[in-house]
């Protein structure tokens, strides 16, 4: 158990106080994943351009906490203007590291670096908290901002306009306040037995929820794609909490109403206009899968922060439902820029005719860009965006089954409806780890070459099972 609480811990602990508790004595796994690696390593890098904005600052955070927050204090003891990155603090229990302390005159200007773009409610509270165990060890800031990504910089342009600046000095007053007068009961909460369980709307987008409120419990109302907070309350009120309990003339949503019928029938549910919506696909059909990177800091011209560049892609042909009659593929040279390459390699393989199927509407999104991008491709890329048909969407509109446990993400409804095809064999078997992989080839950190091979072999093999799913959910679909 930590005997001292951070911010992360804190904030966990106003959303749920079982998930604060829980976090607070480490029984949170900790993301591992290479694409949540890749994400905070962009985090600390941004961290680190940021720190560039300001001349002669001093780096506190290269020891450990007890001796960074002596180290600060004595820092701040000085009567002379200071930038401090990565200044540490401790309010009784609680601490928390400024990215950027500055004093001018002798007033304190807090800043929070964020690797996004714009600003969220979340990133004030993270503001506050760290604005409120300053004031607590003695800082009073008076002067407190945001520092995120610009949606506006390019690669080649200066540090500086890499980020925007946002006064929240007004904003956080109100929460820090709060968060003051919450430390002691927070204290006692995390300091303090276990928390009972308790199913609030938190609880739909919580990483243990399977294994806290929603555990063994089969059909739960946070099945209903799109459930709002207000009918949550509602059901909830009444004692209900799985979708066969639901009342009758509850208002439901088109999907909502399509996965109460099933669920209560035990059956799979299929509208007669599934046929019709099928019958809009013109031979041959070409299945197309995109795999894309998005990182922080652009690493092509042109190119905005957090932009999807489309990096591969597959293709399956086929002449009837199921019948394949070639597969083509695509993937990007690492070492240089692909996405024009891309584009005429795609529109080579589309031809003119025939449908193009997609699950979702990313490949089209992915397409407009290109022909936003490139104006001498748009005339063909605009005709291959009318050719789109989007298989999730005739799904979701037309068909469900309760195996698919309200989510229509092709990595649940393949398994549902073909058990015999899943992504288990792949080396790869999620978009993020694709991304993730492909960027640290990109970076150089790959530097093997039976590593990048082996890295290349996944990537095809990964998206190629995307496509085949998708062929073999159509004939599913088809045979029905």
């Amino acid at each position: 158990m930590k005997e001292t609480v951070n911010k992360q811990g804190f904030l966990a602990t106003l959303d749920c106080p079982l998930y604060g508790w829980l976090n607070q004595h480490g029984q949170v796994a900790v993301d591992d994943s290479p694409s949540a690696m890749l994400m905070r390593q962009q985090g600390m890098e941004i961290n680190r351009l940021a720190r560039g904005l300001f001349s002669a600052g001093r780096l506190v955070s290269d020891v450990g906490f007890a001796a960074a927050v002596e180290k600060t204090a004595g820092l701040v003891a000085g009567t002379k203007d200071v930038t401090l990155f990565e200044a540490a603090f401790r309010h009784g229990r609680f601490v928390a590291r400024a990215d950027v302390l500055e004093r001018v005159k002798g007033k304190w200007h807090l800043r929070e670096v964020k690797s996004s773009t714009g600003v969220s409610d979340d990133q004030f509270k993270d503001l506050a908290y760290t604005a409120a165990v300053l004031a607590g060890a003695g800082i009073v800031v008076s002067r407190a901002s945001l520092v995120t990504m610009s949606p506006d910089y390019r690669l080649g342009m200066p540090v500086e306009k890499m980020f925007d600046e946002t006064d929240a000095t007004d904003d956080i007053v109100e929460f820090a306040g709060a968060y003051d007068a919450l430390f002691k009961s927070t204290e006692a909460l995390l300091f303090g037995p276990r928390p009972k369980k308790n199913l609030i709307f938190f609880c739909r987008k919580c990483e243990e929820f399977e294994e806290c409120t929603g555990r063994g419990v089969a059909n739960h109302i946070f099945d209903f794609p799109h459930l709002s907070a207000k009918k949550f309350a509602e059901l909830t009120a009444h004692g209900i909490t799985t979708i066969p309990r639901v009342m009758k003339g509850f208002a439901f949503t088109a999907t909502q109403e399509v996965i109460y019928k099933s669920v209560l029938s035990g059956k799979p549910f299929v509208r007669k206009k599934l046929t019709s919506a099928l019958n809009e696909i013109t031979w041959p059909a070409y299945f197309l899968d995109f795999e894309t990177i998005s990182t922080a800091i652009p690493i092509y011209p042109d190119t905005a922060p957090y932009a999807q560049v489309v990096t591969q892609y597959s293709l399956h042909i086929c002449s009837a439902p199921g019948v394949v009659e070639s597969h083509q593929e695509y993937l990007a040279d690492h070492m240089r820029d692909c996405r024009r390459a891309a584009a005429e390699h795609m529109l080579a393989a589309l031809k003119k005719t025939g449908s193009v199927i997609t699950y979702s509407h990313f490949e089209k999104d992915r397409i407009n860009a290109m022909a936003k991008q490139f104006p001498d491709l748009a005339k063909d890329l605009d005709a291959v965006v009318k050719r789109i048909v989007d298989l999730c969407e005739i799904i979701k509109k037309n068909y469900y089954h309760p195996g698919f446990c309200g989510s229509f993400s092709i990595k649940q409804v393949l398994p549902t409806l073909i058990p015999s095809l899943d992504y288990g064999d792949l080396d790869i078997q999620e978009g993020g780890t694709a991304a993730a992989l492909f960027t640290r080839m990109v970076n150089g950190e790959m530097t093997d070459k039976a590593e990048i091979q082996r890295t290349r072999t996944a990537l095809l093999a990964y998206c190629q099972r995307d496509t085949l799913a998708m062929v073999k959910l159509h004939e599913k679909l088809s045979a029905l």
